[in-house]
């Protein structure tokens, strides 16, 4: 892939927005430095790094697609009140490993529930 002045700063972004962010996100992140960047060269580019192995997505039902830099085998934590996604590392298939006889490759494993945030801010 090509590197491009537009290429780079939308992975960084994806760096300094380090709470999973979303292309929108990124988006309107970079829109303020650099206002000729169109939302669809954004999710391009996000596309094709992912694709390249560079950022992970992480899918979450119901609402828009996360990007993340941490590509280490990690859970995720999806905070049903403020939306925010959070690495969570729990060693899953490695447990699933040990107690089966499968050879885990890959997992992925979106948790849900309050964090700590919310959950002090409901007190």
């Amino acid at each position: 892939m090509k590197r491009t002045k537009q290429k780079e700063i939308i992975l960084d972004a994806v760096y300094v927005l380090d709470h999973h962010p979303t292309a929108d996100e990124i988006y309107l992140y970079l829109k303020k430095d650099y206002p000729r960047l169109s939302l669809a060269t954004v999710y391009r580019n996000l596309n094709m790094y992912a694709q390249d192995g560079k950022i992970r997505k992480v899918s979450i039902p119901g609402d828009s697609e996360r990007f993340d830099f941490n590509l280490s085998e990690h859970e995720h934590f999806y905070c049903e009140s403020c939306h925010k996604v959070y690495d969570v590392k729990l060693n899953i298939g490695d447990v699933v490993s040990k107690i089966s006889p499968f050879e885990i490759s890959s997992y992925k494993l979106m948790l849900y529930g309050t964090c700590d945030d919310c959950l002090k801010n409901k007190n």
